[in-house]
């Protein structure tokens, strides 16, 4: 008769647990795998080249591009048609600078022009009549042509 003794194993317990639990590695190999049968299969049937889809054979075919589309042309009407209208409208209204127009800088300085070639990338303001100073600025640096907004009368009102 076999006497009962230790049992040999092959593998451990512990080995044998982490080969049973998936890991990440698997759980996304075994995602991959999965998606790519899912691609592999046979497209849904359309209707045959003769016969009318109606809109439904259309919504079948392209109906994954249509909202693409519409967030497309959302996009252009609501962004970048406005920037184009306005950076249009600066660039003519820089073009069309004169001798004696008021204008603000970018920076908030405000003054009259002195001298404003028309093909010329500099323009000469004078910001104090009273000591007759005068900057030498790019063109791209007016941000607006005509007075500030906020008179003198208000500014005194506010301190």
């Amino acid at each position: 008769m076999m006497t009962a003794g230790p049992s040999k194993r092959w593998v451990s317990r512990e080995a044998f647990r982490s080969y049973l639990r998936p890991n990440w590695v698997q759980i996304v190999l075994n995602f991959l795998l999965e998606s790519i049968w899912l691609l592999a299969q046979e497209p849904a049937k359309t209707a045959p080249p003769g016969e009318p889809g109606g809109i439904a054979g259309f919504f079948a075919q392209y109906g994954t591009l249509l909202p693409m589309l519409m967030i497309g042309v959302v996009f252009y009407l609501m962004l970048m048609r406005p920037d184009q209208k306005r950076r249009k409208e600066m660039e003519l209204l820089l073009a069309n600078i004169k001798k004696n127009d008021k204008v603000i800088l970018g920076s908030g300085i405000c003054g009259t022009v002195v001298n404003a070639a028309p093909k010329s990338v500099y323009v000469t303001i004078r910001v104090d009549d009273s000591t007759n100073t005068k900057v030498r600025v790019l063109r791209s640096a007016i941000a607006r042509v005509g007075q500030p907004d906020e008179t003198e009368a208000d500014a005194k009102e506010a301190s």
